[in-house]
């Protein structure tokens, strides 16, 4: 199985360190390292099963990379879209609500999981229409449970429901699945998705572009000239007066320096500075607690 690993903050090595975790968790939530993790334990566990023609693409940037797209495993049965949870505890999929349960009483979770899914399956579908691929069958959204301490009552669920310990079997299934996508089509969407195209720019951006690299002007250009004023006629016998050309006005020293242009603020915000700078003193003080163990229990 292909892997496109698209996560934001990652190291060389395709790590989180401890900069691109307080970058991740102010950008995406506080949760979002831990769900890192869910989704790696979900791809290694369909990494054993799923074998050639099969392609993962993880945590797909949209609306300029605020939103990803946690996993879109794309293969011969076609496009699924997999919401990820790390949750444990017992939770309630009722139609597209889901709920948190806590003895005889459920209430909505802080973050719908299923209408999340939902969305991000549709937005997929709409990003492929728009580069002009059609799909045979719609994008399947998924919640898979990648901890076995999530225990999910479902009654009539809006999507399919993947418990922890039935990873393996949904990627069987997919294997006896019949084929709708060709090989061909699986790369084609697959290349969409992490190579777009670049947009074609627009008809007047390419005749401007011509016209400042000493292309032929365009004859609405010609037509949208001023003409220029021809000279008053001077009665008979009189000689035309000859007027004296006008003085050049002196440069303006506002006009003859140039402005330097603002600089750009680079740099961490202030609220980044703050996470990173209480990131620090905890780390200090968890040293100097292991020190202090060290040197009353030696």
């Amino acid at each position: 199985m292909k892997r496109f690993d698209q996560t934001p903050f990652l190291d060389a090595n395709g790590n989180l360190s401890l900069l691109g975790q307080v970058l991740g968790r102010l950008k995406y939530g506080m949760e979002w390292p831990k769900e890192l993790a869910a989704q790696q334990i979900v791809l290694e566990r369909l990494e054993k099963v799923l074998e050639k023609g099969f392609t993962v693409i993880r945590n797909y940037p949209l609306a300029g990379g605020s939103v990803l797209i946690p996993l879109l495993l794309i293969g011969p049965p076609g496009v699924f879209l997999l919401q990820v949870s790390g949750a444990r505890g017992f939770f309630e999929a009722k139609g597209d609500e889901w709920n948190v349960v806590s003895g005889d009483i459920s209430h909505p979770a802080r973050i719908n999981l299923i209408k999340r899914a939902q969305r991000f399956a549709r937005a997929v579908e709409v990003l492929l229409e728009r580069q002009g691929i059609k799909l045979p069958a719609p994008v399947e959204p998924l919640l898979v449970a990648a901890d076995p301490g999530l225990h999910v009552q479902t009654s009539r669920p809006a999507i399919r429901i993947i418990l922890s310990d039935a990873i393996e079997r949904f990627a069987l299934s997919l294997l006896q699945s019949p084929p709708l996508l060709s090989s061909t089509q699986i790369k084609e969407i697959v290349e969409r998705l992490v190579n777009p195209p670049e947009p074609k720019p627009a008809p007047e951006a390419a005749a401007a572009e011509r016209a400042t690299q000493g292309g032929a002007p365009s004859p609405a250009a010609g037509r949208q000239a001023a003409p220029q004023a021809r000279p008053a006629a001077t009665p008979a016998g009189e000689r035309p007066a000859v007027r004296s050309p006008a003085p050049a006005a002196a440069p303006s020293s506002s006009t003859s320096t140039a402005v330097p242009p603002s600089p750009r603020r680079r740099g961490l915000q202030r609220n980044q500075l703050l996470l990173l700078v209480f990131m620090g003193v905890i780390e200090f003080l968890l040293v100097v607690a292991l020190l202090i163990l060290f040197f009353v229990y030696r």
